[in-house]
């Protein structure tokens, strides 16, 4: 379990576009982590399972539990860690938290709660201004809903597994027992995405991965990312990325 170097640690996040994070193991630290998300999507695994963070999101990982991020979209905000010893207010009931949550900031707070984390990366060598900005941010948070959230993480969980992404909303509707209607209404109401938009992300994700292993054939990746039909891939993945899957594989080989 690592440590981090200082009683606070913020680092701000800024990307542009679809990003994936490196494929490194999961970490665990022995203070709190979290990540605050401004605007955007970032993908976390956290605490052995997938969680969608979007804008004005915070999610808080207890110390001990392994985290990592899959991927940023379009994502401003900020990652960071504290010591619950060095916070003002230990009584807050978001730190008796076991499990990671994600947490969302109201409406009327959001501005508060922006101003707050630029304030924390503003004075984050001044221990005392720092617990305060922590104290007042964990104040304003109310734990999100929890049934519709299992059902996102675990259809995020599957489709974001690494293993092909074969079948269409209905089937993954099925693995939880639940109405194609009624995952589509729990995504689109939490992620602002459908089913079907979230499994052509996962297999865009997929085919972008595959497509930089040289040693791979067209339609070995295509195969890989659910899609026997090598032809219907290329389509696929012009109509998404506005180039076919060898234009990007092509570019990907001439900036290495």
């Amino acid at each position: 379990m690592k440590n981090i170097s200082a009683p606070f640690v913020l680092r701000e996040l800024n990307t542009i576009g679809y990003k994936e994070a490196p494929d490194e193991p999961a970490r665990a630290f022995a203070q709190w982590s979290f990540l605050y998300l401004i605007s955007g999507e970032v993908l976390t695994y956290t605490g052995g399972e997938s969680i969608l963070c979007g804008s004005h999101n915070i999610l808080l990982v207890p110390p001990g539990t392994e985290f990592r991020v899959r991927w940023y979209k379009d994502s401003i905000g900020y990652t960071g860690g504290f010591e619950e010893a060095s916070l003002k207010d230990r009584s807050l009931p978001l730190l008796r938290l076991t499990s990671p949550r994600k947490v969302r900031i109201s409406y009327s707070d959001e501005i508060f709660a922006d101003e707050l984390m630029a304030a924390l990366s503003r004075h984050l060598s001044v221990p005392e201004i720092a617990a305060s900005c922590i104290d007042l941010l964990l104040s304003l948070l109310q734990p999100a809903e929890e049934t519709g959230s299992t059902i996102s993480r675990v259809f995020l969980d599957d489709i974001f597994s690494g293993a092909p992404v074969c079948g269409g909303p209905q089937l993954y509707a099925g693995r939880q027992g639940i109405r194609e209607a009624d995952l589509n209404r729990v995504l689109k109401e939490e992620t602002g995405r459908t089913a079907g938009d979230w499994i052509a992300v996962a297999r865009i994700s997929l085919a972008k991965r595959y497509l930089r292993d040289p040693s791979l054939s067209m339609a070995e990746v295509s195969e890989r990312v659910g899609l026997d039909d090598q032809s219907y891939f290329a389509r696929f993945f012009r109509k998404l990325e506005g180039v076919t899957p060898s234009e990007f594989r092509k570019d990907i080989f001439k900036k290495s």
